[in-house]
């Protein structure tokens, strides 16, 4: 993902026009760890504030946060099995409710990548999520 953001760079697009989505903070923490030893600036999208395109930097929030914005690249990052969907079959107490949450979190997938005006990047690691194959 930093090969790929580097090229960006080059042909001239700017970092702040650049998100990283994750399904948790957790993930979020390690992701701008990454790119900080990568010497890449990031900045977060956190809840109740705005996102200020005047401060550079990837941008990079949970898939929740990034409802209703835009950008013109995006990577969804660690859609990975047992992290997309969130939870297991032990959370639930029946299949109605399995499949209602499967289906939340589709749709939780489907509106981080479409906050992408130009491009859209899936990534994981270990083994991808059900929800893509």
């Amino acid at each position: 993902m930093v090969k790929r953001i580097h090229e960006l760079e080059s042909t001239g697009v700017e970092q702040k026009n650049i998100c990283i989505v994750a399904r948790t903070h957790k993930l979020l923490d390690n992701y701008i760890a990454g790119l900080q030893r990568a010497g890449i600036k990031s900045f977060e999208i956190k809840a109740n504030k705005t996102d200020d395109r005047s401060l550079g930097g990837v941008r990079i929030a949970t898939m929740h946060r990034v409802k209703g914005l835009e950008f013109d690249h995006v990577f969804a990052v660690a859609v990975n099995k047992k992290v997309l969907p969130f939870g297991t079959r032990a959370d639930f107490e029946d299949d109605i409710s399995l499949e209602e949450f499967r289906t939340g979190e589709k749709c939780l997938l489907y509106v981080a990548l479409i906050r992408a005006r130009k491009s859209a990047c899936v990534t994981c690691y270990g083994g991808l999520s059900e929800l893509i194959v």
